[in-house]
C-alpha cells in the first residue's frame, strides 16, 4: 500500500488500485504488463506517478494511474529493481546497470554518478541539497546526483529521515554493531554537516517511521508505540502498544516491571507512565534483582542482566529461554527456571568480567521444573566458594 499525494494504492495481484483522497470507492488503474513473478513498485513524483515492474521497464501516468505509457530508459537489458531518490529538480533512478537523473518527468535522460549506497530514505535540506540515508551512513549532494559527499555513520544503517520546517534533518540510525541492537535519533541544524544526538525519550528503540502534522510537529513510530518531540528537547510517549500483561514486579528501589506478550515496561511514577525497555531479543517472562542491586530479566530468548534499572542490558549467561526468576532474599541465591532444567548461581558477580556461573539442576528424575521446589541448600565462602543446590520434586 503506497500514499501518493491524496491518493492511495494497493497492489493486487489483478492489479494497481486507486481511491481518491484516503477513502471512498476505490478504482482500478490501468492495466500494466507484468508477467507472473515479478513485482511492480509505484513511485510518487509529484503530479506524475511512475511504475516500475521487475525485468520489464519503468512507467509514466499523468491521469493518476488511469492510464500508462512506457518511459524511454537510458539504460541497454533488463533491471531487476530500481533506487529512486528525488532532489529539489529531479528524479535520480539508480541500477546495477548505472544511475540516471532525469528533470523533465522522464522525457530525458543524463547519466549521473552512480548513488555510492543503496539508499533507503532521502530528504531535500534547505540549501537545495538532497541526502540519502544508506547502510553505510549519510551522503549528501548538492549537485542533483552529479557528486556525492559522505557526512558521517560509517557503518551504521540511517533508515528514516526527515525535514522539519525550521530546517533541522531527524535521522534514525542503526547503533551497528554495539548491544543491545537499537537505533539513535540524531539531528543537524546545518544541513547534514554536523549531528547531535536527540534521543532521550526513545531508549534506543527501533523506529520505523518519521512524519509532521499541519503544525510542524514531529512524530516518531517504532516498536514501542508513538512518540511526539517535545519543545523541552525530547520525545514524549504518548500510545503505548495495547498489551497482554503477563506479570508485574515492585523492585526495592521503587520501580515496577510489566512483562507482556510485546515487551517490557517499566514506571517510576506508580503507573501513571510506562517506559518500554530496549531488550536486545526476545519477549520479556521474569525479572528479579540481585543481591548487589542489579537487575536480571529472563526473555524467551535469553538471561540479561542491568546495572541501570533497565536502561542497558548485558548477557548472563543461559543460552535458553528462561521462564521463572526468584533471588534467596537470605543468601543471594538466584534460580532460574528453564523449559528443561533449573539452574542455581554459585556466587554473585565475578570481579574480572562480571559473567554469571549458572550451575544445571534436574528437578528429581523430571527433565521440565514444572513442580514445586521442596528443599534448597547451599554452601558457598565469600570469594571463590563453590555452592550447590539441590532440589526435590
Amino acid at each position: 500500500m503506497t500514499k501518493a499525494g491524496p491518493d492511495l494504492f494497493v497492489t493486487r495481484r489483478q492489479g494497481l488500485h486507486r481511491a481518491a483522497d484516503l477513502g471512498g470507492p476505490w478504482a482500478t488503474c490501468g492495466a500494466v504488463p507484468r508477467p507472473s513473478g515479478t513485482y511492480g513498485r509505484l513511485i510518487d513524483a509529484g503530479e506524475t506517478l511512475f511504475y516500475f515492474v521487475m525485468d520489464v521497464g519503468l512507467f509514466r501516468s499523468r491521469d493518476r494511474c488511469a492510464t500508462w505509457t512506457p518511459v524511454v530508459m537510458p539504460w541497454q537489458g533488463t533491471v531487476s529493481a530500481v533506487d529512486v531518490v528525488f532532489s529539489r529538480r529531479g528524479m535520480i533512478v539508480s541500477t546495477w546497470r548505472g544511475a540516471f537523473r532525469t528533470s523533465d518527468q522522464g522525457e530525458t535522460w543524463e547519466r549521473v554518478t552512480k548513488v555510492p549506497s543503496r539508499p533507503s530514505t532521502s530528504v531535500v535540506d534547505r540549501a537545495a541539497g538532497v541526502l540519502i540515508g544508506t547502510s553505510n551512513g549519510v551522503y549528501r549532494s548538492t549537485d542533483d546526483g552529479l557528486s556525492w559527499t559522505h557526512l558521517g555513520f560509517t557503518g551504521r544503517w540511517v533508515g528514516q529521515m526527515i525535514t522539519t520546517p525550521r530546517g533541522e534533518i531527524y535521522a534514525a540510525v542503526d547503533k551497528g554493531s554495539d548491544r543491545p541492537v537499537g537505533k539513535t535519533m540524531m539531528r543537524s541544524v546545518d544541513n547534514g554537516a554536523t549531528w547531535t544526538a536527540a534521543d532521550e525519550g526513545l531508549s534506543g528503540h527501533s523506529i520505523r517511521g518519521l512524519a509532521l502534522d499541519e503544525s510542524g510537529t514531529l512524530y516518531a513510530a517504532g516498536v514501542t508505540g508513538l512518540h511526539r518531540w517535545e519543545p523541552a528537547g525530547r520525545w514524549q510517549h504518548i500510545g503505548v502498544q495495547t498489551v497482554l500483561g503477563t506479570s508485574l514486579f515492585g523492585a526495592p528501589w521503587g520501580d515496577v516491571y510489566a512483562m507482556s506478550d510485546l515487551g517490557a515496561y517499566r514506571t517510576t511514577d506508580h503507573g501513571a507512565h510506562w517506559r518500554p525497555l530496549l531488550l536486545p531479543d526476545g519477549v520479556g517472562r521474569a525479572v528479579t534483582p540481585t543481591k548487589d542491586g542489579n537487575l536480571l530479566l529472563g526473555t524467551s530468548d535469553w538471561l540479561y542482566r542491568s546495572a541501570d534499572r533497565g536502561e542497558t542490558w548485558q548477557e548472563a549467561g543461559l543460552n535458553q529461554p528462561v521462564l521463572s526468576l526468584f533471588t534467596v532474599p537470605s543468601t543471594g541465591v538466584m534460580l532460574a527456571g528453564t523449559p528443561r532444567r533449573a539452574v542455581s548461581i554459585n556466587r554473585q558477580w565475578q570481579d574480572v568480567d562480571r559473567t554469571v556461573h549458572w550451575t544445571p539442576q534436574l528437578c528429581g528424575d523430571e527433565l521440565r521444573c514444572d513442580r514445586g521446589w521442596r528443599h534448597l541448600r547451599r554452601n558457598s565462602s565469600r570469594r571463590g566458594g563453590r555452592g550447590g543446590l539441590s532440589l526435590h520434586g
